[in-house]
């Protein structure tokens, strides 16, 4: 009677997770389910893919519940466990099977998206055969992937004189603007709503700077209207001292204070 249960009980399993597995937009949860201790001993492996091509699978966790050590839930960037692993930092602990990079205790992980070329997301969960836990509850979302702006790279400074200096970086894909920030050093780090000098030319040119005064430097890449990407970390760098203004009084051998004269050569 029990080997009976038993097989029924796998042949529901697989059932879930084929129905899982072809769902968007539908809510993940440990083979318990939301309201009950997931089972001791367990290992659990559920794919899921888009429904639509050029999409891919996001999931959010809102409730995460584990036995830290002991039960953890493993993430894939594919349709199987094969895939390459999104680790957490966990080492294997004693969960079974002896793979580090499990998702355990209750910090909420991710939210992961999939990056691979099918747009899947494959879970394994194992539990060690005592002691169970709440488990989680996940949201399953498709979309088209998430635009990405890169972070400008490689920044330096050329060309410094007194009241100027020419910015460069390196700039990864299709973008032609990007936005500088010229700030005094020691400014606190720029947000998203601080606002520079928009450019279209790599490398470009600043003006106005004080001399012998140093300065930050951050530079972001403008992909569109609506989608800018983080800054860049600070370049340091300091302008030059202002060479002495000719025409103006000098002192003497004698230390007399008098106007240069006029044709003279000092």
């Amino acid at each position: 009677m029990k080997k009976t249960f038993l097989s029924s009980f796998l042949f529901l399993l697989g059932i879930l997770t084929k129905a899982q597995s072809q769902q968007c937009d539908s809510t993940f949860t440990d083979p318990a389910g939301a309201n009950a201790n997931y089972a001791n001993a367990s290992d659990y492996i559920v794919t899921f893919c888009p429904n639509a091509p050029g999409e891919v699978v996001t999931v959010t966790f809102t409730i995460f519940n584990t036995e830290a050590n002991f039960d953890a839930l493993y993430v894939f960037n594919g349709n199987t466990i094969n895939a390459t692993q999104i680790p957490s930092n966990n080492p294997a602990g004693n969960v079974p099977g002896g793979l580090a990079g499990g998702y355990w205790g209750t910090t909420i992980p991710g939210p992961f998206t999939s990056t691979s070329a099918d747009g899947c997301l494959t879970f394994r969960f194992r539990s060690d055969g005592s002691v169970s836990f709440p488990g989680w509850v996940a949201n399953v979302t498709c979309a088209p992937p998430p635009q990405v702006c890169a972070i400008p790279t490689a920044l330096s400074v050329a060309n410094i004189t007194p009241a100027s200096a020419t910015l460069n970086w390196t700039s990864s894909g299709s973008s032609t603007e990007w936005e500088t920030l010229v700030l005094p050093a020691g400014s606190p780090v720029p947000t998203a709503n601080s606002i520079g000098i928009i450019t279209q030319v790599i490398p470009t040119n600043i003006t106005s700077l004080s001399p012998n005064t140093c300065y930050t430097y951050y530079v972001r890449t403008i992909c569109s209207e609506t989608l800018k990407s983080n800054w860049s970390g600070g370049f340091n760098f300091c302008t030059l001292t202002a060479p002495p203004v000719c025409g103006g009084n000098f002192v003497d051998a004698g230390g007399t204070a008098a106007a240069y004269p006029a044709n003279s050569h000092v």
